[in-house]
């Protein structure tokens, strides 16, 4: 229904092309960006890991935060509330598109 009406006007042909390059290219540089960062991280993470084991006899001396489990507590309760609020979200979209319809459709008769 709602692609319907921002379509109308518009040949199939417009619709699915708009509607896929818009996200390829969005998806193409999100994951070059965040993707080349997260690489660039990992390489990092390894020079540290050996530079601990040469300078100091133990690979995980520059790791930061290890002895603190707050930061692991926190991180567990962060992930517990996202997830509770994206099943709610979920829940809520879909009840409030399926009255949507219901109602879309009632009308009708």
């Amino acid at each position: 229904m709602f692609i319907a009406r921002i379509s109308r006007g518009r040949t199939i042909k417009e619709v699915i092309l708009y509607s896929l390059t818009g996200p390829l290219i969005f998806a193409i540089v999100w994951f070059s960006v965040f993707g080349g960062a997260a690489i660039q991280m990992e390489n990092q993470a390894q020079l540290l890991w050996k530079a601990g084991q040469e300078l100091y006899n133990d690979p995980s001396y520059f790791q930061a935060g290890q002895g603190s489990n707050k930061a692991h507590t926190f991180s567990g309760v962060s992930e517990i509330y996202t997830k509770h609020m994206l099943v709610l979200l979920f829940n809520v979209t879909g009840s409030r598109t399926t009255t949507l319809y219901k109602d879309r459709f009632e009308s009708r008769k």
